[in-house]
């Protein structure tokens, strides 16, 4: 009995002891640490806060919040990008569909055909920022059609920016050396300089 007693005594002291002298490892605390998706933090807030600046509805909440939101690291948040690519507003749309490329894996399919679908909005620049995130996705072909399109109409800064998306999409660029070369006959000398480098990119020294 005693002898009993006794063991009991060592295993009750072992245990205090391990757990006093020997804390979680470094690897137990970090996994207890690591923060949640609505924890992080993103430009000195978390998360949560930007997603609920982003439902408060004024226009500079959304585009702020969506904006910031992009830049979370690892995914951004599925259900909002999908939203802000929907806004009524432009720029949040703009900021949408560049959050469009960065939601989870599960969900591309998702993204690309709301991409697609950007291909036809009434801004231009949201035209130009879906063919760009739908490049990045590695879905170019509908992206670069609009992209050419976009060369050749609208105003110069629409030009302009279409050209910048070209010299930016690598090698999706190619099928769009046609309606380079053209662009450097463009009336607005921006639109040359970036036809110009978009086809430098590409490798053509000499266009």
């Amino acid at each position: 009995m005693m002898i009993n007693q006794h063991i009991i005594r060592l295993c009750l002291a072992v245990t205090l002891f391990t757990s006093v002298v020997c804390p979680p490892s470094a690897h137990a605390q970090d996994k207890e640490k690591k923060p949640t998706v609505l924890q992080r933090r993103v430009a000195g807030q978390t998360v949560r806060y930007w997603l609920d600046r982003y439902g408060r509805g004024t226009p500079m909440d959304r585009v702020q919040a969506a904006a910031v939101l992009t830049t979370v690291e690892g995914t951004c948040p599925c259900q909002m990008m999908m939203h802000a690519s929907r806004d009524v507003d432009p720029a949040v749309r703009h900021w949408g569909a560049i959050g469009l490329v960065k939601i989870p894996e599960r969900y591309r399919k998702h993204a690309v055909a709301r991409l697609t679908d950007m291909l036809e909005d009434p801004s231009p620049i949201v035209r130009v920022t879906a063919a760009q995130s739908l490049c990045r996705l590695n879905q170019p072909e509908a992206a670069v059609a609009s992209l050419v399109k976009t060369l050749s109409d609208g105003d110069d800064a629409t030009r302009v920016r279409a050209a910048v998306a070209l010299g930016r999409i690598g090698e999706h660029a190619r099928p769009a050396i046609p309606a380079l070369r053209a662009a450097l006959k463009d009336k607005y000398r921006y639109v040359v300089r970036n036809a110009e480098h978009a086809l430098n990119n590409l490798g053509i020294k000499d266009p």
